[in-house]
């Protein structure tokens, strides 16, 4: 079955398993779908983009608990220092990133990595209930139920 949409974008807080979704809908869903990559345009918030009708936005949602461990771990390749877990997580981005990275995703912010998230991932929710070609779907359900991810972005 074929979905009603020329294109579908994939977008996510960094770290939300991303890659993981594309390979599940990409084998089993016919539309072109991608991950926009460019300038981190996948991690961006939702008003940040120009919605277009064509186009299904999928937002790939994680428990903040597992995305955060997660981030922790790459944290270099988004230009934060080399700190303990614990000053990372309290911490707001902009006090911890290095000013000479090359990845700014994170350096102008003033937040702490919660309350990014939850900037984050709200965006998306207003979105979604404000257009009917952006939805939500969950990593970590999508993780467990392949069926569920393929199902859900058909019948959007």
């Amino acid at each position: 079955m074929d979905n009603k949409y020329d294109n579908i974008k994939l977008y996510a807080h960094p770290m939300s398993g991303v890659d993981q979704v594309y390979k599940v809908l990409h084998n089993n869903i016919s539309t072109n779908i991608e991950i926009p990559l460019i300038d981190n345009e996948t991690y961006k918030f939702a008003f940040e983009l120009d919605i277009d009708s064509n186009i299904l936005y999928v937002y790939i949602e994680r428990r903040f608990r597992d995305l955060i461990k997660s981030l922790y771990e790459v944290k270099h390749k988004f230009g934060i220092d080399d700190i303990e877990f614990e000053k990372f997580y309290t911490n707001r981005y902009s006090n911890i990133c290095n000013i000479n990275s090359k990845n700014d995703l994170f350096k102008c912010s003033n937040m702490s990595p919660r309350t990014y998230w939850e900037h984050h991932i709200n965006s998306w929710i207003r979105v979604c209930k404000e257009n009917g070609n952006a939805i939500i779907i969950s990593y970590d359900r999508c993780s467990r139920d392949n069926k569920y991810c393929i199902e859900r972005v058909k019948n959007a």
